[in-house]
């Protein structure tokens, strides 16, 4: 990072700068809240609240008998898997970390949800100065970012801008 060798950095630092949304959603046992202030154990209402609006949570979440307090089954299971990842995006929402890198993230959302999301991302981008890598195989999804990678053998083979890419 910054032409920073990674190996420099403790573990620490990483986790604290770096928020990871997986393609298949880790939710733990315990409250939704639980979930969402997992890295951020003092995070304020308002925090919490912002990070449900922004994922696209609040309605959903909000709409439950116990609200925040609904206890999770393990995984996350009494949730859709839409509703399960957009736990976890509130949860990566919350941190307020630099560096957001999201692996197939968006799949299990709805075509609205998603789109919520990438609007989200690109505020975050823009407003926020967070650096977003997305790992996906929709390049359609790729449409408002600086650059596009293409990996081969867990080597970068390209590196180019959309504009170049023929979408």
């Amino acid at each position: 990072f910054d032409e920073v060798n990674i190996n420099k950095f403790s573990i620490k630092s990483l986790r604290k700068n770096i928020a990871f949304i997986p393609q298949d959603p880790l939710l733990f046992s315990g409250t939704i809240k639980d979930n969402i202030t997992y890295f951020n154990r003092n995070a304020s209402s308002k925090k919490i609240k912002d990070s449900l609006i922004t994922s696209g949570s609040y309605e959903f979440v909000t709409n439950l008998p116990d609200g925040l307090d609904t206890v999770l089954q393990e995984r996350g299971m009494n949730l859709s898997g839409g509703q399960r990842q957009r736990i976890v995006l509130a949860r990566a929402f919350i941190t307020n970390a630099p560096i957001l890198i999201l692996d197939e993230a968006t799949s299990a959302l709805d075509s609205y949800s998603e789109l919520r999301i990438k609007k989200t991302i690109e505020h975050l981008r823009k407003e926020k100065n967070v650096t977003v890598i997305i790992i996906t195989h929709r390049l359609k999804s790729l449409t408002k970012v600086d650059y596009i990678a293409r990996l081969d053998n867990k080597k970068i083979v390209s590196l180019k801008k959309p504009k170049d890419l023929i979408i």
